[in-house]
């Protein structure tokens, strides 16, 4: 696990807020607590003395400033005067690297992978006691989804056995988890637990029906356990998306609309910038589960400054790799490589993503071609030769407006601070 730094304050939030200095616990009453869960909130940012005086007090008349001035003393004093910097007139924010806060250290952990790392940080709902309040809420819905998709990255690394155990209690907390679910039952049928494996579906599909949800996916997924025909590889390639969407629920409905049942192919075109990416990702993960045999991911690099574009027989390999092609059979050639990619998918029920597409001939090589995979290509460039040729469908993003716009920046920062700045 990453380290804190040289700093010997230790900030838990992972479960109760928990304070630490040179290894010893701290004891912090209810205000200061307020106080350095604000800061923490701000991740370094500078926030204005009176915004921090309205959160000292949730519910009643903001404290007075020499109150927050008192406060913010006797906080120094617990925890060291670095603690709580000054930021400018009437500006406080947390003067520890943000290291020092383990929460932080968990993004990081599931950021590069380390699940297990990231999962051992966790002693039980963030901000436990304080995750109701408005301006806490956000941050702490936030860890809890990178909490779920870190157990099951975790999930992945195990024996059948342990990982179907593992998921069942995520599936338990929230029965609605269609991925988890998912993956509950490709682990328990890996495990040979078909039994265990088609009631997990059963159970699904009851679930999903009682609130009117579409449960043919899992319908479908449980027919072929129960007649052992599910893909024993399970490549899972999508990158995180953002835990809420701001702005774009329309074209994320229509998104999911164009790509019905399977065999869609979905075009998410708009200029630089705009979020193209992220409403991939977004619709990626709430469709996973409609395609147990996994999902399949590769950057193109259509328009990357940085280099050239991927060459189409490069981003086939990758695909041919995560399908599980050993390199004593990778064949040569972009045509040869195509062949065996959409061999492979076949019977399968797929999704695949594939991202910054710079045009249609370095995509069509790509597609799947199965009835039953679906794809989302992502471009600056509108493909009208696959809208043309390959029957896609289009999804237009432009700039979002003003509303939105203040609606995305209050979710990353907090409605107060943004009336107040």
């Amino acid at each position: 696990m990453d380290a804190r730094g040289d700093s010997p304050v230790e900030i838990r939030v992972l479960g109760p807020v928990e304070v630490a200095v040179d290894g010893r616990p701290v004891r912090l009453g209810p205000r200061l607590t307020d106080l350095l869960c604000a800061l923490v909130l701000a991740a370094g940012r500078p926030v204005p003395a009176a915004r921090l005086a309205e959160l000292l007090h949730p519910g009643g008349p903001p404290a007075t400033a020499a109150t927050l001035r008192s406060h913010v003393a006797h906080l120094r004093r617990a925890l060291g005067r670095a603690a709580v910097a000054t930021a400018g007139p009437g500006l406080y924010r947390l003067g520890l690297a943000m290291e020092a806060v383990d929460a932080q250290r968990f993004a990081d952990a599931h950021a590069e992978g380390r699940f297990a790392d990231a999962l051992d940080l966790w002693r039980g709902p963030a901000y436990a006691g304080l995750g109701d309040r408005p301006h806490v809420r956000p941050e702490a819905e936030r860890l809890e989804g990178l909490r779920r998709r870190a157990v099951r990255g975790h999930a992945a690394t195990l024996p059948p056995r342990d990982a179907a155990d593992l998921l069942a209690g995520v599936v338990a907390e929230d029965p609605y988890d269609e991925e988890a679910r998912r993956d509950l039952v490709l682990a328990r049928y890996a495990a040979g637990r078909i039994d265990a494996a088609a009631e997990a579906c059963r159970e699904g599909i009851e679930v999903l029906h009682a609130r009117g949800l579409d449960a043919a996916w899992l319908l479908d997924l449980q027919q072929r356990v129960l007649r052992r025909s599910v893909a024993a590889a399970v490549p899972l390639m999508l990158p995180p998306a953002a835990v809420t969407l701001v702005g774009r629920e329309p074209e994320a409905a229509e998104a999911r609309r164009r790509l019905g049942p399977g065999g869609a192919v979905l075009v998410v075109t708009g200029p630089p910038g705009v979020g193209k990416s992220s409403l991939a990702l977004h619709v990626g993960h709430a469709l996973a589960g409609r395609y147990p045999d996994g999902q399949l991911h590769a950057d193109l690099r259509g328009f990357d400054p940085a280099g050239p574009a991927t060459d189409p027989a490069d981003a086939l390999h990758g695909l041919l790799d995560a399908l599980g092609v050993t390199p004593d059979r990778m064949p040569a050639g972009v045509a040869a490589r195509a062949g065996l990619y959409r061999s492979l998918l076949a019977g399968r029920r797929m999704l695949v993503v594939l991202d910054d597409a710079r045009d249609a001939t370095q995509v069509r090589p790509l597609l799947p071609g199965a009835p039953g995979c679906a794809t989302i290509v992502t471009s600056r460039d509108q493909l009208r030769d696959l809208l043309a040729a390959d029957g896609a469908h289009a999804v237009t993003l432009d700039v979002i407006g003003p509303a939105d716009a203040r609606a995305l920046l209050a979710a990353r920062v907090g409605e107060r601070r943004v009336a107040d700045e």
